[in-house]
């Protein structure tokens, strides 16, 4: 071997350039080793057992062709061909084999949310004929009588006007009246009626400071919306913030609503956190179903020790 940086005995490069080639093999024997070690141990089947394989084939052509002598003719030439294009080859088949595994990743991800928001919407088709059955034996059951009454009391009016019939005709009145006004209450909150949204969630929301901890409340000021936008943010922001003072055992919850490209839900807790195995319970499926039943989306998730729920409901001014 020539000195190549012209300093030092010509010996001592002719023992490197000696040793070199063992040294090299050696390495690369061991590396194989390694992959080899690592191929048994690899599951059955798997993504990363068929890449060490790759490898090992493309190893195992790069080191015969370093062995077979340079006379060797056709041989030769073959094999060097061979390793040439092997680790390549492989690399590609890796680099496309990760690309396929994502792409079926995404599309399991997506059958995922399909699934769940299937599941959602069937709860709450559910849900809605559970409320319809009880309004209907709400009105036939409560109201249903009161209006009898009335009618019949009428009918006595027209051969007998006496004045304790009218009297309890007028009670009835306000019985039937009380009795549509709790039956509309259960439908929606009233108080979004008399208040607006902001106002309501301020007022129902400093009903839980009597629990114990403190609650922070900040909302901007917020357009026109749809009143199903309106009933939903409620429903999400008062679920969400019963549930931290219920269960997670905190001293402030804090709760955030503003509008930019839709509603935006923020209830944050300093309490217990989630457990390690999270199984949603009815509420937070009654949440996330509204949120998906108007196309948004809500997320609950581990912060600072607390717990955090965001929900994003698409809406402007309506």
């Amino acid at each position: 071997m020539d000195n190549p940086l012209g300093f030092g005995p010509d010996a001592a490069w002719g023992i490197v350039e000696g040793g070199s080639f063992p040294v090299l093999m050696l390495a690369t024997v061991l590396g194989l080793a390694a992959l080899v070690v690592r191929f048994v141990h690899a599951p059955r089947g798997s993504d990363l057992r068929g890449q060490i394989a790759g490898f090992l084939v493309a190893a195992a052509v790069l080191v015969v062709a370093a062995l077979v002598p340079a006379d060797a003719g056709p041989p030769q030439t073959v094999l060097a061909l061979l390793a040439g294009a092997a680790l390549p080859a492989t690399v590609g088949y890796a680099v496309l084999r990760h690309r396929l595994l994502d792409q079926r990743a995404e599309v399991v991800d997506l059958r995922r949310r399909v699934t769940s928001l299937s599941a959602s919407r069937r709860e709450l088709v559910a849900d809605r004929e559970d409320e319809r059955a009880v309004l209907r034996r709400e009105l036939h059951d409560k109201l249903g009588p009161s209006l009898a009454a009335i009618g019949l009391g009428l009918r006595h009016l027209e051969h007998d006007p006496d004045p304790e019939v009218v009297r309890g005709l007028a009670d009835e009145v306000q019985r039937a009246v009380g009795e549509v006004r709790r039956i509309s209450a259960g439908l929606g909150p009233a108080a979004l009626d008399d208040l607006g949204l902001a106002t309501a969630l301020r007022e129902s929301l400093r009903s839980l400071d009597r629990f114990g901890p403190t609650v922070t409340v900040d909302i901007e000021a917020l357009p026109d919306l749809p009143r199903v936008v309106q009933v939903a943010t409620y429903r999400i922001v008062m679920e969400a913030a019963t549930n931290a003072v219920r269960h997670a055992e905190p001293t402030l919850v804090s709760v955030s609503v503003r509008h930019d490209d839709g509603v935006r839900v923020r209830v944050e807790d300093d309490g217990v956190g989630l457990p390690a195995t999270h199984e949603p319970g009815i509420g937070l499926r009654a949440m996330s179903a509204r949120a998906e039943e108007l196309g948004g989306r809500l997320e609950v998730a581990s912060a600072d020790g607390g717990t955090r729920v965001e929900a994003w409901l698409p809406g402007g001014a309506s």
